[in-house]
């Protein structure tokens, strides 16, 4: 019994992608990180006091992105399949803003 739940844990946890992630205010690179997704977890990207940005692997090979912009109180989100050495992207822009997080398949 033991065993079967560690074989189902450890199923659990198995990283589904690796992805690299980058947060672009002005296309300048404000933060980013390299994630290993679980699949339905929430991954930080960038955690910024201009935006917080999350990518999620919703199903096999399907993905969130989240971006949150404080200064405007404001949410986007893109979502879609990424294959690798493709990219999704989420991206708002304003009089005087743009912002682009974008998350690249690497593994």
């Amino acid at each position: 019994m033991k065993t079967l739940l560690l074989l189902l844990l450890s199923a659990v946890s198995v990283k589904a992608s690796v992805l690299e992630c980058k947060s672009l205010i002005n296309s300048d690179m404000v933060g980013g990180a390299t994630v290993a997704t679980v699949l339905k977890n929430k991954e930080l990207i960038t955690k910024d006091e201009k935006v917080v940005s999350y990518v999620t692997e919703t199903a096999p090979e399907m993905f969130s992105v989240e971006v949150y912009i404080p200064s405007l109180d404001l949410r986007i989100y893109g979502e879609g399949p990424i294959h690798l050495n493709e990219s999704l992207n989420a991206t708002a822009w304003a009089r005087d803003l743009l912002v682009d997080v974008v998350c690249k398949k690497i593994k």
